[in-house]
């Protein structure tokens, strides 16, 4: 043999030792467990009181529906304080892993606003604050 193919074989047998802890680092999903879905988002600051008015106004009204539906467990957001250059952290507390695939907003929405062109507005109001903003999410489980 020479010495590429040896440096393959190493090389393969390497990786091949690392499989089974790639694996086991991906926690099996339980389903009577709460999930964290958190979102880091960029907003323009210049926003930012017209997004603490959406969050008061509207938003709020439509997790504590949610909440008394069982979609959602809690939710929360954070602001910028110092430290990060992402200025709002959304979270939301689901009651399982299935649960992260419900369109809570929409139904909780729907429930306390049946007027659909009313509930255009929220949308839109969304769309304008979060107009192209940067995120990255994450999906967390509290240590036990």
């Amino acid at each position: 043999m020479n010495k590429t193919t040896i440096r393959v074989i190493i090389s393969v047998l390497v990786i091949l030792l690392f499989i089974p802890c790639i694996v086991n680092a991906q926690e099996e999903v339980k389903e009577d467990t709460p999930y964290w879905y958190i979102m880091h988002v960029k907003v323009a600051f210049a926003k930012m009181d017209s997004l603490a008015k959406y969050h008061n106004d509207y938003y709020i009204p439509v997790v504590e529906e949610a909440k008394k539906q069982g979609t959602i467990l809690d939710e929360k957001w954070l602001q910028h304080h110092t430290g990060s250059e992402y200025t709002i952290v959304m979270m939301t507390k689901y009651p399982s892993w299935a649960a992260i695939n419900v369109d809570w907003f929409s139904e909780a929405l729907k429930a306390i606003e049946p007027d659909k062109a009313k509930r255009k507005v929220y949308g839109d109001t969304f769309d304008y604050l979060f107009d192209g903003f940067i995120h990255y999410d994450e999906i967390l489980t509290e240590m036990n």
